[in-house]
């Protein structure tokens, strides 16, 4: 889908253009749908969020068993979603010479990526959640972004029960997906 018909899709309230479709990597701007209050706006957000504390790390991706216990306000009250037209998979560690990238794209449309957003030091932030890998992932990677069908989408960003629509993200099937060009 375009970001035209995300937003057909998405209603958001915000009259803003769409953000520039660009490829991205973990701290540059992203852009996303987020859930403010009873409304859908669009964002751009820097990719990663810091906890607050002594734990400064930056986390792009973060555990969805997790997000409740390490972002429990951004889990209940502050989610997104990060449409995109594929990602990438890196299988091998990392620095390692032969390591191999998988592209991973919709076999129809695009995906939605499940994630949290929050506000730090005058920045809006997204974390991209990520769950166990399934079906042919687990031989390339542990972990996997969760994806959300767009039936799903307004629920993901507005729901009031957070540990409900966690588990509902974890038991849905993935979509149709392309690993390196071909059905999975």
């Amino acid at each position: 889908m375009t970001w035209r018909e995300w937003v057909e899709v998405l209603r958001p309230t915000v009259k803003v253009p769409p953000p520039p479709e660009r490829a991205t990597q973990p701290g540059a701007p992203i852009a996303a749908f987020i859930g403010v209050g009873a409304e859908v706006e669009i964002t751009d957000a820097v990719w990663g969020l810091r906890l607050v504390g002594a734990d400064k790390r930056l986390y792009f991706n973060t555990q969805i068993e997790n997000v409740r216990s390490r972002f429990r306000e951004a889990a209940k009250y502050r989610r997104a979603l990060v449409p995109v037209r594929s990602f990438e998979v890196a299988e091998g560690l990392a620095g390692e010479k032969n390591r191999t990238r998988h592209q991973v794209a919709a076999a129809e449309g695009s995906l939605l990526l499940a994630g949290i957003w929050d506000d730090h030091d005058g920045q809006r932030r997204v974390s991209v959640l990520t769950c166990a890998s399934r079906g042919p992932f687990v031989s390339l990677h542990g972990r996997m972004p969760v994806l959300m069908p767009t039936a799903a989408a307004r629920e993901w960003l507005l729901g009031e029960a957070d540990k409900r629509l966690i588990e509902e993200a974890l038991a849905r099937p993935n979509p149709a997906l392309l690993l390196d060009g071909q059905l999975c």
